[in-house]
């Protein structure tokens, strides 16, 4: 059990949320894609949304076309961290360490703005129980699809744990055939992301460091990674286009 923390009580808990890629798949060139409309608001407004009652801090890393998520959450208490090289998501929270060091906190929300407009404050609260209950050094959280072209395919072994997340620029055959994918938000213990995201090493595939790596990492020192699995519907699998973006909105719209 995380110290603190009560069986079946989501606990108030740091929340990182990932806002500052290029953008480029979507076509975009004055406007970061997660202040794109999404059902009426802004991908990153559901992103802060989904977790405004259950966070705090919320640290919002900001990067490429930045002025365009901080004009979105001008109503919304948060902090931004500017993310000064876009070297991938593993460089975007090692960002935001210093300040989630101020607060040593248990453990860490993290997650990518695009991939959360779907998913709920309860939905959350689900996930940081789990965690709690079940006291891995990292949840994923996963969903299942017919076609997971693009997306990052979770690895289990036997024993049901994870022990990696390919992503498909580095996939081989066999884990394309993997339907499981990773959406993220995930949890982290604190002391385990302090200690670890220092290893994350650059993938040359991409030029960037992958906060899935932490998995990889996990496994090889026998810590526990296990995976809280959410239907489609509820979380999607983030968007690199418009036509994804308009297939999310009609997921949304039912």
């Amino acid at each position: 059990m995380v110290p603190g923390a009560s069986k079946g009580v989501a606990t108030m808990i740091p929340a990182v949320i990932l806002a500052a890629g290029n953008s480029t798949r979507i076509g975009q060139s004055t406007v970061n894609k997660v202040a794109l409309p999404f059902a009426g608001k802004p991908m990153i407004v559901r992103a802060v949304e989904s977790v405004k009652d259950i966070a705090d801090p919320i640290l919002v890393v900001v990067g490429a076309y930045k002025e365009s998520v901080i004009d979105c959450l001008k109503d919304y208490r948060v902090t931004f961290i500017e993310q000064q090289q876009r070297l991938g998501t593993g460089n975007a929270v090692a960002s935001a360490m210093p300040y989630l060091d101020k607060y040593n906190p248990d453990f860490v929300l993290v997650g990518y703005s695009d991939h959360m407009m779907l998913i709920n404050s309860d939905d959350i609260k689900k996930i940081i129980d789990f965690h709690q209950n079940n006291h891995p050094i990292i949840t994923v959280v996963t969903v299942e699809l017919d076609n997971p072209f693009g997306l990052g395919r979770v690895i289990k072994n036997d024993a049901g744990f994870v022990t990696d997340i390919i992503e498909e620029k580095d996939a081989l055959p066999d884990h394309k055939k993997i339907k499981l994918i990773n959406t993220g938000p995930y949890i982290f213990n604190f002391q385990y992301l302090k200690n670890n995201i220092s290893q994350l090493k650059i993938h040359e595939t991409s030029g960037e460091y992958y906060l899935t790596d932490l998995v990889m990492i996990a496994a090889k020192q026998n810590l526990p990674v296990l995976d809280y699995q959410l239907d489609y519907k509820n979380i999607g699998g983030g968007v690199n286009t418009l036509e994804q973006l308009n297939q999310l909105e009609s997921i949304a719209s039912k």
